[in-house]
């Protein structure tokens, strides 16, 4: 099972703040964000713009920013937390 976590607005467009889904082996963090997003439009359209990732959406695998990692590349294991974080502004 893989945990993801949603914080602020995309908390508000999903209606909860966690969810789990079901892992699949070599299952990618875009492979899992492109699942979320296709049961959701809302939530397709916070994420995506003209297809590609828009450069706002943050998201952390176990803590890690996925940009250190391999992106939406990056391949999951069973029982990894994804965090998906909106854009941070205020001072």
């Amino acid at each position: 099972m893989i945990v993801v976590r949603f914080f602020a607005s995309f908390r508000d467009i999903v209606g909860r703040k966690e969810m789990d889904v079901e892992y699949r082996y070599g299952m990618t963090v875009g492979e899992l964000l492109h699942d979320l997003c296709s049961a959701s439009e809302p939530l397709n359209k916070a994420c995506f713009e003209d297809g590609k990732l828009r450069d706002y959406v943050k998201l952390l695998v176990n803590g890690h920013n996925i940009e250190f990692l391999d992106g939406l590349e990056t391949v999951l294991k069973d029982g990894d937390v994804v965090a998906v974080f909106p854009p941070v502004a205020g001072g």
